[in-house]
């Protein structure tokens, strides 16, 4: 379980053991309001916590009584709601530079921008499900503290009560399970919930998804539930500023021995820690390239290289502490997939973006990945409506993506040499924050603790 806490100084939480009658627990809580573990474990079962991006935010558009600008901001306006003009409530913030501060909401929350319809201007406010409702998610850290999730079921009910959206990992003598926090909102019908909402009242939450309906796991075939926060669950939205594709960075967690260890558990995480999360797309962009002839030995050379790097699982490492990675892999990856990337991408998107369009949704990743596959003709899942590489043709596309790698060999060669051996990328290091310690140490794509725990039968 990897419950995101990076390395501060001073950490931003604290370890306790909390021993008393009917009580034995520890783990990790939040100084100053340790009453109860935010994660942590009793004698007989232990749980995490990671965040899930489900989606508890709506942005309503309000229509505005007074539309034609006789008053000067939403906070002396009125706006339509179940066919009469409400007033803005507003909060006096006091001062600042001399001008008065005021936040103006709705029925449904604060005020976060205005836009126009039609015409018209609305006033844009967003509603989130757990507004004024955070000190109650005190009652799952409670009945996670105090013992009372001993089963799967009774774990469901105790994190159920977490207003949140977090993913809960547990595990227990017997098992694991897994289950979805939140206070996920019902939403009117025929909503697309990437879009504002007409806040006249037509279009209210219809109330919140009861536990059964959360998603949840007891237990897997394989034996382990894995959590890297990828894409919610089938049917599940998650929020509009979380982007997921083809590619997750979950699927580093994919070499498990048929029986785990607590060592061989240890050694999965550390891997998956080192392992360039963008590895998986080059299988695809090797496979374009492999039906052509290399424009220069040197190109031919980066693409095996890199094939040889991904096949050990594209680490990037630092293994002797000497500031250096251990081998070109990393930097010649670096400077190919950009330029990859930038061919895949440009026959579409270049005209777009000199027109000031810009995109969102999905990641480089993802849309490399996809869209190579379907050239290939593979089997991909909800295909792209617009083919991208060349246009839809191979040959082309294939044409593009040499010349790709030729010009990232091109401006690496002319910096290092044509020795892809010295071609050695600096490695990443970290440093505890907000940077009160000079300390620095060499840094892992999740940098964070991790809860590794083993019970006896």
């Amino acid at each position: 379980m990897g419950p995101q806490l990076g390395y501060y100084y001073p950490e931003i939480v604290q370890q306790i053991h909390l021993s008393g009658p009917g009580i034995e627990a520890q783990g990790a809580a939040v100084p100053g309001l340790s009453m109860y573990l935010l994660i942590g474990r009793t004698e007989n079962y232990a749980w995490s916590l990671t965040s899930a991006g489900l989606d508890v935010r709506d942005v309503f558009a309000e229509v505005l009584c007074e539309p034609d600008g006789t008053e000067a901001t939403p906070a002396s306006q009125h706006y339509v709601f179940n066919d009469e003009c409400v007033p803005f409530e507003v909060f006096d913030a006091g001062t600042l530079g001399g001008q008065p501060v005021v936040f103006p909401r709705s029925v449904h929350g604060p005020v976060i921008g205005t836009a126009t319809t039609d015409g018209q201007p609305v006033a844009l406010t967003s509603q989130r499900s757990t507004f004024g409702r955070d000190g109650l998610n005190l009652a799952a850290l409670k009945a996670m503290t105090e013992g009372a999730a001993d089963t799967p079921e009774n774990f469901y009910s105790a994190a159920d009560r977490f207003g949140f959206t977090f993913n809960w990992g547990y595990a227990n003598r017997d098992g694991i399970a897994y289950y979805a926090s939140g206070r996920l909102p019902v939403r009117a019908e025929g909503l697309d919930r990437r879009l504002p909402t007409l806040g006249t009242g037509e279009y209210e939450w219809q109330g919140f998804l009861e536990l059964e309906q959360h998603p949840h796991a007891d237990g897997h075939p394989t034996g382990r539930l894995l959590n890297w926060n990828n894409q919610a669950a089938p049917g599940f939205m998650h929020s509009d500023t979380n982007l997921y594709g083809a590619v997750d960075r979950v699927e580093g967690f994919d070499q498990w021995p048929d029986e785990a260890e607590l060592t061989d558990v240890v050694a999965v995480m550390n891997r998956s820690a080192t392992e360039d999360v963008r590895s998986t797309v080059w299988l695809p962009i090797s496979e374009v390239l492999a039906g052509g002839d290399a424009p220069s030995p040197l190109a031919a050379e980066v693409v095996a290289l890199r094939d040889d790097w991904v096949a050990d699982d594209a680490p990037r490492l630092d293994g002797d502490d000497n500031g250096l990675h251990d081998s070109p892999g990393p930097l010649i990856y670096d400077a190919v997939f950009g330029a990859v990337v930038d061919a895949v991408e440009r026959p579409v998107f270049t005209p777009l973006e000199a027109d000031g369009i810009g995109r969102r949704g999905i990641n480089d990743e993802s849309l490399v990945d996809k869209d190579l596959r379907t050239l290939l003709g593979q089997d991909v899942q909800g295909p792209f409506q617009v083919q991208y590489c060349g246009g839809g043709d191979l040959e082309t596309c294939r044409s593009d993506l040499w010349s790709a790698v030729q010009s990232a060999v091109d401006g690496t060669s002319g910096e290092l040499g044509d020795d892809t051996n010295a071609w050695l990328s600096e490695g990443l290091r970290i440093g505890f924050q907000p940077g009160l310690i000079e300390d620095d140490f060499r840094a892992t794509n999740r940098p964070t603790y991790q809860q590794v725990i083993e019970f006896a039968r």
